[in-house]
């Protein structure tokens, strides 16, 4: 009896040792849920990049394309020393009647380079009135009575200052005009019109002439020419001034012109 109690202890003792060395029961693993994604593992400090960056960087290239090239309200203004006036209200010209076109090519300097010109002031012998003169343009006497000149080749100015008799510019432009008629060859009024420059209120005589001889037709050149009347307030004092040119250019030089009469002031 006491040999098989020993017997049944050993196969209890085998028993016990085959449990304690078998392996451990792995822990179940709790399924993913639908569409889930295992976290990918990183290496010490990486990170993981966006996979599309955000829109917003891309908005400083936008920006700067949009920018505009020029400020507001910085717009060119009138350049004493000379230069073409870039933006800002036009003013009505008083020496161009309005359709002539544009001057033919040439290598004429005056023509290819209008709006930079440099201007001087220019006074009268009396100092009655002072005007802005270009520079490099010949100035002396006129060809009439009271007068001053400035010539560049076959275009000038001429700035006379007569007795209105008490006659308004207009009644005055009106008796040129009837005598113009009669003393200028090939003469053709083109548009009495009224007009204004800062000093004041003005009358301008447009017309068309002849002038020289062309040796192949044997005719006379043609010709643009106006007169602006410039009365002097509170006084008989009228002032004539004479723009003329090639009727060829004489559309892009009354740019000129116009620079010339609007900066006329009695003194």
């Amino acid at each position: 009896m006491q040999r098989k109690v020993s017997v049944v202890l050993a196969l209890l003792a085998l028993i016990a040792l085959a449990a304690c060395g078998s392996p451990a029961a792995k822990p179940t693993t709790k399924p993913l849920a639908a569409n889930s994604q295992a976290r990918p593992t990183l290496a010490p400090n990486s990170q993981v990049a966006p996979s599309n960056p955000p829109a917003a960087q891309n908005n400083s290239a936008l920006v700067q394309l949009a920018e505009p090239t020029t400020a507001p309200g910085s717009e060119g203004a009138p350049n004493a020393e000379g230069g073409r006036p870039e933006g800002g209200p036009s003013v009505a010209s008083v020496t161009d009647p309005g359709g002539l076109p544009p001057s033919p090519p040439t290598n004429d300097p005056v023509i290819n380079n209008i709006g930079d010109e440099r201007m001087i002031v220019q006074r009268d012998p009396q100092n009655r009135y002072q005007v802005l003169f270009v520079s490099g343009w010949t100035v002396g006497a006129g060809d009439v009575t009271e007068s001053v000149k400035s010539t560049s080749k076959d275009r000038y100015i001429q700035i006379q200052v007569v007795n209105s008799g008490g006659k308004s510019a207009t009644d005055y432009a009106s008796a040129d005009e009837a005598q113009l008629k009669t003393t200028v060859a090939g003469y053709q009024t083109v548009i009495i019109k009224p007009g204004k420059i800062p000093y004041g209120a003005v009358t301008s005589l447009i017309y068309r002439y002849q002038a020289g001889q062309n040796a192949v037709t044997g005719k006379g050149f043609n010709f643009i020419a106006a007169r602006v009347y410039v009365p002097r307030s509170g006084s008989t004092d009228l002032a004539i001034i004479t723009t003329t040119a090639p009727a060829q250019f004489y559309g892009d030089l009354s740019e000129i012109f116009d620079r010339i009469v609007n900066s006329f002031k009695w003194n």
